[in-house]
């Protein structure tokens, strides 16, 4: 995978925990675009786990894919299963908030390199031992409608 990385014009990364409810979303996402039409050969897609926030460094300071997309949950306070975009270059002020793994928002689209995208989905529950909500498994399609425009955008 090392090669594939160093390689990759896009990295996108799917954070999430299969024990943790609706905190899956990011791997949900990783593995519909894994299902989906092909993706760009230039294209990396990580099952990161709970891992995301290590491997956003990682990829910062190491490897410096020239774009990455992170697709996590988040509490904004919005509905249940909305999904949000934000874009590294066109973030009014300052951005509040953190995803379930950690992360705090501003920190990451302002720490990375080069163009950062965030896919965010708004969790239900988070609760241990629980399935993901109907709301985000509604919300996998959106996302990777999105994840899919912003690797046009990404590779523009």
């Amino acid at each position: 995978m090392k090669e594939s990385l160093e390689n990759a014009r896009v990295v996108v990364l799917g954070c999430g925990s299969i024990l943790h409810g609706d905190d899956v979303f990011g791997s949900l996402v990783v593995d519909a675009l894994g299902r989906g039409p092909a993706l760009p050969v230039d294209v990396e897609c990580i099952d990161a786990g709970t891992g995301g926030p290590r491997l956003v460094n990682l990829l910062g300071a190491r490897l410096r894919p020239p774009a990455l997309i992170v697709v996590d949950t988040a509490m904004l306070g919005k509905p249940a299963g909305t999904v949000t975009v934000l874009r590294s270059h066109r973030v009014p002020g300052q951005v509040s908030g953190q995803t379930t793994h950690g992360m705090r928002l501003a920190d990451e689209l302002s720490a990375y390199p080069g163009p950062c995208y965030l896919v965010l989905c708004e969790p239900r529950h988070l609760s241990a031992g629980k399935s993901p909500s109907a709301q985000v498994y509604g919300a996998v399609a959106d996302a990777c409608d999105w994840v899919r425009s912003l690797l046009e955008e990404a590779r523009a």
